[in-house]
């Protein structure tokens, strides 16, 4: 049982529609042209494909809901601002001509309704079939093309459109994105709907290809342990459907992501794992036995082998089911990414009777005769606050924090578990201590500007 989910609509004036129609035969032109340049170099990878099967096995999934939505806004002002903001993207999206001509109502997104462990490997048809539905990513942007993966997810209820999940830093700042099918080898112009910049998920549409979208796991049957396969586009096109294997490291493990400032930015639900992955792996499915998608590559660690990352499909297909149906995520309290709260400083850990060296941007840990200043505390050390923070004002460079709401700081690992926990408008106590004395001050912790 395949579900559906409704849209707004908006009715196309014959100006905009001839507008379209050329941006289509435009569309069409450069696709042809890009086609039969790479027809040589690819043909290799089109191999012959059965006839793609419909899904028809998914199970229902609730409607949508707005956990997101702020307490003392009535039902009337919330539908208003939707409106409003829906009314502003639909004009800017027929200005730039990035909605094909028709309507699009009702999306097909197939989910499993297997909730068994998964054992064993996937047999080479199951991989055969599921790379049939992985595309291709390619943008370009001001500074060259940027080339990831993606892999149909939905189709519209009319069949004339096909959705693409990939992630949104494989798009970002594009001036034009194609996606290249498997089956035919084929570049197709795709508009971008919509995307979660805190969750790294962009959803991409393109005219209908007549190709299945993938199954979608129940993520509870997730193991570790659990045999797990990726396809993609590592190191550039001329890898592109590369099918890798390992198993999951790790379900639901938190990272936290900083600025390059070294502030704690935002942390992130992820799948581990030890599969095989290169930046061109980004954005394509992470499958397991039975070719059901667990998550989506987004990231790997620095140079280390082994060391995987994929957002969680059930939290993705929150994200994926708002851009679709709204254009954005906005509202939705994602499972996957949660914007922390700012404190508002730069910082580095310090161990009591220690001595170190201050930069203006960094410290280091030195002895008596070298140093700047010797440790009071354990703790983590202020090495700069920001402009309009919260704790702005009340906090300087050389403070050690040592306490927050009476629990002790160590290090700027446990600083980050405990902001972890906390929200933004929330009041807390700090704790520091200043040239040897202790002080405690009041802040509310506010939002990443």
């Amino acid at each position: 049982m395949s579900n559906t989910y409704k849209s707004n609509t908006s009715s196309r004036t014959e100006q905009k529609n001839e507008r379209i129609r050329k941006k289509s035969e435009h569309i069409a032109e450069k696709s042809k042209k890009i086609s039969e340049r790479n027809a040589h170099t690819y043909r290799f990878f089109t191999e012959p494909q059965a006839e793609p099967e419909i899904v028809d096995n998914a199970v229902s999934v609730a409607p949508l809901k707005n956990p997101g939505a702020k307490s003392g806004f009535g039902a009337a002002a919330i539908l208003s601002a939707i409106s409003i903001l829906l009314l502003i993207a639909m004009t800017s999206a027929l200005m730039l001509g990035l909605f094909p001509s028709g309507e699009k109502s009702i999306v097909y997104i197939p989910t499993s309704n297997n909730s068994g462990v998964v054992d064993g490997n996937a047999s080479p048809d199951t991989i055969s079939k599921v790379k049939n539905s992985v595309v291709v990513v390619s943008a370009e942007t001001a500074n060259g093309t940027s080339t990831g993966s993606g892999f149909i997810v939905g189709v519209s209820e009319d069949k004339s459109y096909d959705y693409v999940a990939t992630n949104y830093h494989v798009v970002a700042d594009s001036s034009e994105i194609y996606v290249r099918l498997y089956e035919t080898g084929d570049y197709v112009m795709a508009s971008l709907v919509g995307y979660s910049f805190e969750d790294d998920i962009a959803v991409l549409q393109i005219a209908s290809s007549g190709i299945s979208p993938l199954t979608l796991a129940n993520y509870e049957t997730c193991r570790a342990g659990d045999v797990v396969y990726a396809i993609g586009t590592p190191e550039g096109e001329n890898f592109a459907w590369t099918v890798t294997h390992g198993i999951i490291s790790t379900v639901d493990r938190i990272l936290w992501m900083y600025d390059d400032q070294g502030n704690l930015e935002k942390t992130m639900r992820v799948l581990q794992t030890d599969t095989p992955v290169n930046p061109g792996n980004s954005g394509g499915p992470l499958i397991n036995a039975r070719g059901e998608v667990v998550g989506i590559i987004s990231m790997k660690l620095g140079e280390s082998e082994g060391m995987g990352f994929a957002l969680p499909i059930d939290g993705a297909l929150e994200i994926i089911l708002a851009i679709i149906t709204t254009g954005s995520s906005d509202g939705i309290d994602s499972s996957i990414s949660n914007e922390r709260a700012f404190l508002g400083i730069t910082c580095v850990s310090v161990k009591e009777g220690h001595w170190y060296k201050l930069f203006s941007d960094r410290i280091t840990e030195s002895d008596a005769a070298n140093g700047s200043f010797c440790a009071k505390a354990s703790g983590v050390c202020v090495l700069s606050v920001s402009v309009g923070s919260a704790v702005y004002g009340k906090l300087e460079k050389g403070d050690i924090i040592t306490e927050i709401n009476g629990s002790k700081i160590y290090n700027l690992a446990q600083l980050s578990n405990i902001l972890y926990d906390l929200k933004i408008g929330e009041k807390i106590t700090l704790t520091y201590c200043r040239g040897g004395q202790y002080h405690s001050v009041s802040v509310t912790l506010g939002s990443q500007p």
